[in-house]
């Protein structure tokens, strides 16, 4: 049985505080970060997303990359922020997975990602300053207590995670290699690092949403369109460096059919509460 929604908090004010920060984190991720201007690389060109003052930077070589971007900040954490805007103490899940997943991200960054000093205040202050005030504004309680304890594990997402895992675990071996060895201008601009970044925290998501802990549908959800629009990227740029192909794309649309089917109840077995 899927633990019981947390109660609506007596305060209001906090609640108020978290709608405004999340609205604005959410918008910085989409337009500061442009995960919306690379997320639709794949289509169209906005501008000059993701351009770097150096003249080398071909746009043309790097939208499979925008589109991996535009998953994993546009759609992951912003999406968890945008979902966590209506009755946020209910979806808990969210907010641990928002909160672990940059611990992931810039955990990642620093131990792969090519050096540049210069940026680690900046990435302090984008990432880890914003994750202390979701976590001080969240209007809900006990927000990490038994995260993993007594939890109604959901098989068929668990079954879904193994097989994400094995499918996506020699391509990501690859491209951590290729970014240790910086041996291309992608490594240069972090994008192999960020392909890792995105297989781990999917990964992570995925892990979550099978407690089946409130906002466990939500965040399943998320991941499913995740994994269509990637599919959907990839059939796009099939030829792309780093890109899954045609083949890789359909895999991951069916993936993503079966996490928004499970969200949706439309796989769910008969009799389980949900």
């Amino acid at each position: 049985m899927e633990e019981v929604s947390p109660k609506r908090p007596n305060k209001r004010w906090k609640s108020i505080l978290f709608i405004v920060f999340g609205s604005l984190f959410a918008l910085g991720g989409l337009i500061i970060l442009e995960s919306l201007q690379e997320g639709l690389m794949p289509w169209v060109t906005i501008g000059c997303p993701g351009c770097a003052s150096d003249s080398a930077y071909n746009l043309e070589n790097y939208r499979w990359f925008g589109a991996e971007h535009g998953a994993l900040v546009g759609i992951l954490f912003s999406g968890s922020l945008i979902t966590l805007l209506w009755k946020s103490w209910m979806k808990p899940l969210l907010l641990q997975f928002y909160i672990l997943g940059h611990i992931i991200f810039i955990g990642a960054f620093f131990l792969i990602g090519t050096e540049n000093p210069d940026a680690a205040p900046f990435l302090e202050l984008i990432f880890l300053v914003p994750l202390l005030i979701l976590a001080l504004t969240y209007p809900g309680t006990n927000v990490w207590k038994n995260i993993f304890k007594k939890a109604d594990y959901h098989r068929p997402l668990l079954l879904l995670t193994v097989i994400a895992f094995i499918l996506m675990a020699p391509t990501t071996w690859n491209q951590l290699h290729s970014q240790l060895n910086v041996v291309s201008e992608f490594a240069q601009f972090n994008r192999w690092a960020e392909s890792v970044q995105l297989f781990l925290i999917m990964i992570l998501a995925s892990v979550l949403a099978s407690t089946r802990k409130p906002g466990w549908k939500e965040l399943t959800f998320l991941i499913g369109l995740a994994y269509l629009y990637l599919g959907a990227a990839a059939i796009t740029v099939p030829d792309q460096e780093g890109s899954w192909g045609i083949y890789g794309g359909i895999l991951s649309i069916l993936g993503g059919i079966g996490y928004i089917g499970i969200a949706t109840n439309k796989f769910e077995r008969k009799g389980r509460t949900s």
